[in-house]
């Protein structure tokens, strides 16, 4: 009798500590890329239940039907992920150890109880819904994945309703910390966890064109794409059966330079667009083309107009003509400068032209400016305080001091002027 009453309160006992243990936070943390990795908390946090060595982690929202996850202690000493692809309910999932990289989960947008079994033989995970789910789950998920953090699944493509094949990140942001001492950056295209990897066989150097990316192998294996697009925000489109990838911008609100052999190919304030009034339309004004000057101020060698670009800021958009500009009143379409482009000639006679460049189509338009008393003698407000430069027929710069006939550069306006 003494004994059955001893057995029946160690029975008691047990069962009051096991009930009073469950809802107690334990040190397993569920950590994921919907929430950019976040530090882990209290929010993340699995908790006992009634049952040895399972946990859960109640009311977690999914957002978005594809992720990655990993189920971590606080140190980061232990944890678990890689499985095959959680895509269903109300089944367990056996969990991988943590060198096999991150676990995945696509399911339908919703509220779910996620269960982990921290059991000696076998870690597993399970989603239990809480509430109605909707959305339709998909096999595909593509990242744009930074070679710098192979755990950042923030940059996440989002499916085209019209055409299943396009997926668009919008406003990605190339900022200064990401580039290398070369002004570029490395990445992947990543579908689900790691299940596709593309890099790029040739550098992607221009925005707004589409670039074919390689699918990565084992002879690959850690291959990137590597970009010298720098400085703006872009959107971002792939495209899953094709393997392209396009920087797309707004190109009317960046800065325009006219680049080539006769100023060394550099981006210099002389050869810089005006913006205009009208949305995306750019200036070059007074750009004299004279038979026997080496460059000076805008005034330039004819012999050294056979290649031109216009580009921008760090050369993250070229373009180039594939035919020889020529003829003025005439707008010629240029085309991102690739591989497979190379910069197009300026062939203009001696004279003045205003060179109008629309960013909006990507042409440049040549305006012959005849000399006029007026025109030479006028300056805007902005050049008439700019200091004054004086250059000889053969383009040197001179003080101007002695008599003669110079060229006189002040701002953006160049006149001839002789000195008595």
């Amino acid at each position: 009798m003494i004994k059955k009453l001893l057995l029946s309160a160690v029975a008691l006992i047990g069962a009051l500590t096991s009930s009073a243990a469950a809802g107690d936070p334990v040190d397993w943390y569920f950590s994921h890329s919907l929430n950019e990795w976040a530090n882990i908390d209290a929010n993340v946090q699995f908790v006992e239940t009634e049952t040895e060595n399972l946990f859960v982690l109640k009311d977690f929202d999914v957002t978005t039907a594809g992720f990655a996850f990993k189920i971590t202690n606080a140190a980061w000493s232990e944890y678990y992920g890689w499985s095959e692809s959680v895509d269903a309910t109300d089944k367990a999932f056996t969990l991988g150890a943590q060198a096999e990289g991150n676990g995945w989960a696509q399911l339908p947008i919703g509220t779910y109880d996620i269960y982990f079994d921290y059991s000696a033989d076998t870690k597993t995970i399970k989603f239990v819904a809480t509430g109605e789910t909707g959305g339709e789950t998909t096999t595909d998920y593509w990242y744009l994945m930074l070679a710098t953090d192979s755990n950042d699944w923030s940059n996440s493509f989002t499916q085209s309703a019209d055409d299943k094949n396009i997926w668009t990140l919008e406003g990605f942001t190339v900022t200064d910390n990401m580039l290398d001492e070369y002004k570029g950056w490395k990445f992947n295209i990543v579908k689900n966890s790691w299940t596709e990897t593309y890099y790029g066989a040739t550098s992607l150097t221009n925005a707004n064109y589409a670039y074919e990316l390689t699918a990565q192998t084992s002879e690959t294996a850690g291959y990137n794409v590597y970009t010298s697009i720098n400085e703006g925000t872009y959107t971002v489109v792939w495209n899953s059966e094709t393997h392209t990838l396009n920087f797309t911008a707004d190109e009317a609100d960046l800065n325009w330079y006219l680049i080539g052999e006769f100023n060394d190919w550099k981006l210099t304030d002389d050869y810089k667009f005006v913006k205009d009034e009208n949305e995306g339309t750019f200036t070059l004004r007074s750009f004299i083309v004279a038979a026997a000057m080496t460059t000076a101020a805008v005034t330039v060698d004819s012999s050294k107009l056979n290649s031109v670009s216009v580009v921008t800021t760090a050369f993250a958009h070229r373009y180039s003509s594939t035919e020889e500009v020529n003829t003025p009143e005439t707008a010629y379409t240029f085309q991102a400068h690739t591989d497979g482009v190379t910069a197009g000639n300026l062939s203009l006679p001696a004279g003045r032209y205003h060179l109008n460049w629309d960013a909006n189509n990507h042409s440049l338009a040549v305006s012959k400016r005849m000399s006029t008393g007026v025109e030479d003698i006028a300056v805007d407000a902005a050049d008439a305080n700019a200091p004054a430069e004086y250059y000889d027929l053969n383009g040197r710069r001179v003080s101007a001091a002695a008599p003669g006939l110079y060229i006189k550069k002040q701002g953006t306006t160049v006149t001839k002027v002789i000195v008595k």
